[in-house]
């Protein structure tokens, strides 16, 4: 499964939402987005929520730091 399998249930989400459900389906795998379609089939207006993917945004400066990025314009830090 890759990002555009995903992005009708992502795509109506603010992007820092897009990339906690990114990471949180990368650290689960296909089944964090086959347990959301089964639990929601028939209801499209349930939305996907992140899990441990959330961390993404409350550390974004520090992972960014780790990277030597600067997080808000993705170029290398200064």
């Amino acid at each position: 499964m890759q990002k555009k399998d995903m992005w009708p249930a992502i795509k109506d989400l603010p992007p820092r939402k897009q990339e906690a459900v990114l990471v949180t389906y990368f650290k689960q795998g296909p089944v964090y987005f086959k347990r959301f379609l089964a639990k929601n089939k028939g209801l499209p207006s349930n939305k996907i929520q992140a899990g441990e993917g959330c961390r993404t945004c409350y550390q974004r400066k520090k992972i960014g730091q780790a990277m030597g990025i600067d997080v808000d314009s993705l170029e290398p830090a200064k």
